[in-house]
């Protein structure tokens, strides 16, 4: 019965065929593989990308817009396009694309015109001269500032690269746009918590559109907080600074203050450790005064004042006719309370 039919099939001839091997000959309209290795950019979007040519679709160009890919081999297809082989930098195969959705370009990718500004956030890393890999500059130089990234690449390798300019215009070269956090023009708000006095007349600012709140004149020599900082765009930071009844002053320019210190009487700025403390402050009664580390180590540390006394009492009995004083010492990092004690 088997071989009848297939007899009769054949009489039908170039027409059996066509329909028994109909998806095979379909197939085949891709035309040969041909080898090719260029480097392309998807550039248009709304573009589908394909599993195979019986049109199964794998992707869309709108989910890897501007992204930049290997295409190590092509189709001619009888349809008159020419299909792509894509693949990234790890050798995933992305599918078939059609070459009028992409633009030929280097590893780097083409330029693409950005504008946002942006935070060095990480550390050590690279900021590169070109993409031969030869170094300009280390993050470590430049850590917190911010920058604005007139355009970017996304380069073959997966990451992306912006190029960074300063406020005045210079160029910094090209940074992995993982080693950066997107921000407004002023920056990021920094904890800072160091005390200042304001020495020169400046804008006090309400905020960075720069609309006024007070001028500088009007604090001169107060013991005022920086409980925070911008590094702005325009390369000066601004202090968040607030006096010792926790009112907000204002924003200023950093360079209109120095650090707040005095000289006491009669014992004078003791830190502790200056391997352990930053800055911190301490007070003598109502007064209160602040020690930055590297000015002199003379005092005495103790964890608490129980043990001051206690020091005190068998060293510097009253009797012998010494003074001595105590004062709370505040600590950057933890906020441990230490008493230190002075001796005339």
């Amino acid at each position: 019965m088997k071989k009848n039919i297939f007899k009769k099939l054949l009489v039908a001839g170039t027409l059996i065929v066509g329909i028994a091997f109909g998806t095979k000959v379909e197939a085949s309209n891709q035309g040969p593989y041909i080898k090719d290795g260029s480097i392309v950019q998807v550039n248009k979007q709304n573009y589908e990308i394909w599993q195979n040519f019986n049109w199964k679709l794998k992707n869309n160009t709108n989910n890897v817009y501007n992204k930049t890919f290997q295409a190590r081999g092509r189709y001619q297809h009888k349809n008159g396009q020419s299909y792509y082989s894509l693949y990234d930098s790890k050798g995933n195969w992305q599918g078939y694309l059609n070459s009028n959705a992409t633009k030929k370009t280097g590893k780097q990718g083409s330029y693409i015109s950005d504008g946002r500004y942006v935070r060095i956030s990480k550390e050590n890393y690279e900021i590169w001269q070109n993409f031969y890999w030869k170094q300009k500059n280390n993050t470590n130089n430049i850590y917190d500032k911010t920058f604005q990234a007139r355009g970017r690449y996304q380069h073959f390798n997966g990451a992306t690269y912006y190029s960074i300019y300063d406020g005045k215009g210079h160029w910094q070269g090209y940074i992995n746009s993982i080693a950066t956090q997107q921000v407004k023009k002023q920056g990021s708000y920094i904890p800072d918590g160091r005390y200042v006095q304001i020495t020169k007349n400046y804008e006090l600012w309400q905020n960075f559109s720069w609309k006024k709140k007070g001028d500088g004149a009007n604090h001169y020599n107060k013991r005022l907080q920086a409980r925070g900082k911008y590094n702005n765009f325009n390369g000066n930071t601004y202090y968040s600074l607030y006096d010792d009844n926790g009112v907000w002053l204002g924003y200023i320019n950093a360079n209109a203050t120095k650090t707040y210190q005095v000289t006491t009487e009669p014992y004078g700025a003791r830190p502790t450790s200056s391997s352990e403390l930053l800055v911190g402050e301490y007070h003598v009664g109502n007064s209160h005064y602040t020690y930055y580390s590297g000015i002199g180590n003379s005092g005495m540390t103790f964890a608490n004042t129980k043990d001051a006394n206690n020091w005190a009492a068998e060293n510097h009995p009253s009797s012998s006719g010494g003074s001595w004083g105590t004062w709370e010492v505040l600590m950057k990092d933890n906020k441990e309370v230490r008493v230190t004690v002075e001796f005339n």
